[in-house]
């Protein structure tokens, strides 16, 4: 499991007849990987608005899980 299910707003959705996952009503992935993609696309919301300041839900994630997607670079402070 990469994120905690009850605070994961991973949703269940259908795009053109195929069923797939979307993130808070984002793109609908279809794909074989599609709660892959989805999941990825959270976990990269998310660190963009812990980036910019703004108020973001980094507890859904552990660096494990950001290993899992490869987006650990993307908590690290810019010097």
């Amino acid at each position: 499991m990469l994120f905690k299910e009850k605070l994961m707003p991973l949703e269940k959705c259908t795009e053109n007849g195929k069923n797939g996952y979307r993130w808070k009503g984002g793109k609908c992935y279809t794909s074989k990987d599609a709660k892959q993609k989805a999941l990825k696309q959270g976990a990269a919301i998310e660190i963009n608005k812990h980036a910019k300041g703004e108020e973001a839900d980094l507890s859904i994630l552990s660096f494990e899980e950001l290993l899992k997607l490869g987006l650990e670079e993307s908590l690290k402070d810019d010097k």
